[in-house]
């Protein structure tokens, strides 16, 4: 983890989605232990729109971490850090939408 990504003021990930306890309310984003830090409206997209909300701090990570592998590889990538770069991107886009990439 760099500086950069210790600057934020979010709260700390990793964030999941729970089920409410009540069947009328949306579900719950969260850390665990902690408090909400959103909840999704119950509406037909609301599974996905929390997966994609609970999976934003794992996002942020990678995308700093995935910037930081490409800046230090502009020229001459090694193949092994564009691997390791998409692998990271690939594992965040299945979370955010639950599909394989």
């Amino acid at each position: 983890m760099n500086n950069e990504q210790k600057q934020v003021e979010h709260t700390p990930g990793p964030w999941f989605a729970q089920d409410p306890e009540d069947a009328t309310s949306g579900d719950l984003i969260k850390p665990i232990p902690g408090h909400v830090v959103a909840q999704c409206d119950p509406v037909p997209e609301m599974k996905a729109n929390a997966r994609l909300i609970a999976a934003a701090p794992d996002m942020l990570e990678a995308l700093y971490t995935v910037r930081a592998v490409l800046s230090t590889t502009a020229y001459g990538a090694e193949v092994s850090s564009i691997c390791h770069a998409t692998k990271i991107l690939s594992d965040v886009i299945t979370q955010a939408t639950g599909e394989d990439t």
